[in-house]
């Protein structure tokens, strides 16, 4: 698979423009032994404001040999890249890959570097980073972050690759997570990595792991780039929770669940980073000195994962400092569904200290949204999600799907798409030009005005959400047995009939709520008016004259005999 000798043909040097926050994303890991069906499943909320909200299908190819694979930057590690007309949306302009992809008034992506191709790829589903592919292969992607740097951009690093490029390598070339570990991490060791600390979680029907990613400048020896990486197996029976964070912790030779860069302890030792722990061993979260964008931006969203799913442990929502956490994943008090998931992407701390439409913060209508973010916790469901995904691979299933709900899932309906064509309502959507043929319209159009009078809209729109995604898994279920083709022509089906019940969602909550007729504030979020019983005339008080010598008032009008 990964057997040629790589060489980097160039690297196009370059100084990123427009840096902006990496966006942040919330992952989830269902393993098979913690999961209701034996399914697999791997969620992903994909978190911020201009992430291109396309989900687009790549198809399997062959390739000649000798073939060169393109690399290409992605906006949304860390800003748009004007000199290599890297933007947020579309994510890419490049026919090569799928023409999808292809924007003919658009500049074309231009690559940071190439790499060898395979002589056979694999069909796989493409967002914001790789989902899922055709044998079940399962990637996430999100922002890790560190006290040492807040960036290395492409000039500096020298780097090529990102985890999201990196994702859907593995997708196109790999069908089993070990395999593409393994990949991915041969590719860094070889071409190294830019922009931010990442993590790549990768599963496969049977096995998951939590891979992290870090590129570092040696600022005391010439700025010499390296490339760092680790991988821990997720065990079987466990429910996983990462959130924008660093998890994994010693480095231990004799741990048959780590994989990781060779002599990465000694590097780390060489380097003066390294941070010894109690038995002696380098703990690789300390000594890459992870932490959070603020206090809880992280640590807030394990906890509440974490104590829904295994509410018997009683997990405490604070923690002494960012080292000092949850555990790595935990075994839960039930097997979970992918209904579960469903909810827990749905999340904003409801019934807790933390919920936002309880607070100053919130909206009117008790809005569970802020849109200050230094002042709120993050949740799972935020303002900022462009979409989220589920994952899911298993026996109880014909072929692999993925789970989508456009914008926020709170107000939005999972539905299930396959590793095939895809219907035109989900690719090659602008966020900029409205498409009333594209499910990102429908969903924003729902969303938008539901967040405006929450309280009074969100119990019609959960019941059509919920009606619509019992419908997708009483399909799933009555077509367990038919052909793959027949199973993606009925996903494909159910995916188009979404897109208008939507649109009618939207009229019809307009003709509910009559234009404000009968909307109505949610208990405690009332505005205070001050009551009027009756009609008060307000008496103005003439000034009291004390001068005796002016002249008194007179009955009747002065003649002017002049």
């Amino acid at each position: 698979m990964y057997k040629h000798t790589l060489k980097i043909l160039g690297i196009l040097v370059l100084t990123v423009c427009q840096l902006n926050e990496a966006h942040a994303n919330t992952i989830t890991v269902v393993t098979k032994g913690a999961s209701a069906d034996g399914s697999m499943l791997v969620s992903c909320s994909n978190d911020g404001f201009n992430i291109d909200p396309s989900i687009t299908f790549i198809d399997s190819k062959k390739h000649k040999d000798d073939t060169l694979k393109d690399i290409f930057p992605v906006a949304t590690v860390y800003g748009e890249i004007p000199d290599l007309n890297c933007t947020y949306v579309p994510r890419l302009n490049d026919k090569s890959r799928t023409l999808n992809y292809y924007y003919k008034d658009l500049k074309e992506t231009l690559p940071i570097g190439k790499i060898l191709q395979e002589q056979k790829t694999y069909a796989y589903l493409d967002g914001d980073s790789g989902i899922i592919n055709e044998y079940g292969l399962c990637v996430a992607v999100s922002t890790n972050h560190t006290s040492l740097y807040d960036y290395i951009d492409i000039k500096e690093a020298s780097g090529v690759f990102c985890a999201q490029e990196l994702s859907r390598i593995a997708l196109e070339r790999c069908k089993t997570a070990h395999e593409a570990v393994l990949l991915v991490g041969s590719l860094i060791d070889t071409y190294g990595l830019w922009g931010k600390p990442q993590t790549l979680v990768i599963a496969d029907k049977t096995e998951a792991y939590c891979m992290e990613m870090m590129p570092y400048l040696d600022k005391k020896h010439h700025n010499q780039a390296y490339s760092f990486w680790i991988a821990k197996k997720i065990e079987d029976g466990t429910f996983f929770v990462s959130a924008d964070q660093f998890k994994i912790r010693a480095i231990d030779k004799n741990d048959d669940t780590l994989i990781y860069k060779p002599n990465l302890d000694k590097l780390l030792k060489e380097l003066k980073l390294a941070k010894i722990n109690k038995d002696g061993l380098v703990d690789w979260l300390t000594s890459v000195k992870g932490t959070e964008i603020y206090p809880y931006y992280s640590m807030r969203r394990v906890w509440r994962g974490y104590s829904i799913m295994k509410h018997s442990a009683h997990f405490s929502p604070y923690v002494k400092g960012y080292d000092d956490s949850y555990p790595f994943s935990v075994i839960p008090d039930k097997t979970i569904s992918t209904q579960d998931l469903m909810m827990l992407h749905r999340d904003t701390y409801a019934g807790t200290k933390f919920d936002s439409s309880t607070k100053e913060s919130g909206g009117f209508f008790a809005s569970p949204y802020t849109y200050d973010k230094y002042e709120s916790e993050r949740a799972f469901n935020n303002a900022s999600t462009t979409y989220t995904t589920i994952a899911q691979v298993g026996k109880a299933l014909p072929a692999p799907i993925a789970w989508i709900a456009i914008n926020t899932p709170a107000e939005n309906s999972f539905v299930p798409l396959c590793v095939a064509k895809l219907p035109d309502a989900y690719t090659k959507v602008s966020r900029a030009n409205f498409d009333k043929t594209k499910l990102w319209w429908s969903a924003s159009f729902v969303g938008t005005l539901t967040k405006a009078y929450y309280f009074t809209m969100i119990d019609n729109v959960k019941i059509k959400a919920m009606e619509s995604e019992q419908r997708a898994f009483d399909l799933l279920k009555e077509y367990q047995n038919v052909s793959k083709n027949d199973f993606f022509t009925l996903i494909n089906s159910n995916a188009i009939l979404l897109v208008n019940k939507w649109h009618n969602l939207y009229h019809k909550l307009l003709e509910i709520h009559d234009n404000g007729f009968k909307l109505r504030y949610a208990e405690g979020h009332n505005p205070k008016f001050t009551p009027v019983d009756k009609y008060r005339k307000k008496v103005v008080k003439k000034p009291v004259k004390t001068d005796d010598k002016k002249e008194k008032p007179q009955l009747t009008p002065k003649i002017n005999d002049k």
